[in-house]
């Protein structure tokens, strides 16, 4: 699962991003406005949870699936915190349940300690994976 990339030129404080919005860049802390992530300062995630990643062009926006996906698997209740800061518990709490496809089995577990809400019934992750097992991890 690759993650999504905005590619930009940084040389100009104004510029529009892909789709045609007004985007502000501050070199010292980048914002992005667009649909509701309006005015919100990008999460203080070191970029060694993206290693595969250009961590300087990462859509924190378009990205949201698989950057949920890698701080839940790998981060810690801090990098936790700065994603729900940035794009809302709800939206995270939905997107663990919702839109993630896989997740091992730690992940998952670490999911329901970060977020006592979810079941793992309900967790698509692990509904697609009921009983199948996975070898590549």
């Amino acid at each position: 699962m690759g993650i999504h990339i905005q590619k930009r030129s940084l040389t100009s404080t104004k510029e529009k991003d892909l789709e045609g919005n007004n985007v502000a860049i501050n070199r010292k802390k980048p914002y992005i406005y667009d649909m509701g992530l309006k005015d919100k300062v990008l999460p203080k995630i070191h970029p060694k949870f993206f290693w595969d990643t250009n961590f300087s062009e990462l859509d924190w926006r378009k990205a949201y699936v698989p950057v949920i996906s890698r701080i839940i698997e790998r981060g810690g209740q801090n990098e936790i915190d700065e994603i729900i800061k940035y794009y809302g518990r709800e939206k995270v709490v939905n997107t663990i349940r919702d839109e993630i496809h896989f997740l091992a089995n730690y992940a998952i577990d670490r999911a329901i300690d970060f977020f006592p809400e979810l079941k793992k019934e309900e967790m698509n992750c692990y509904i697609n994976r009921s009983g199948k097992p996975y070898h590549w991890i």
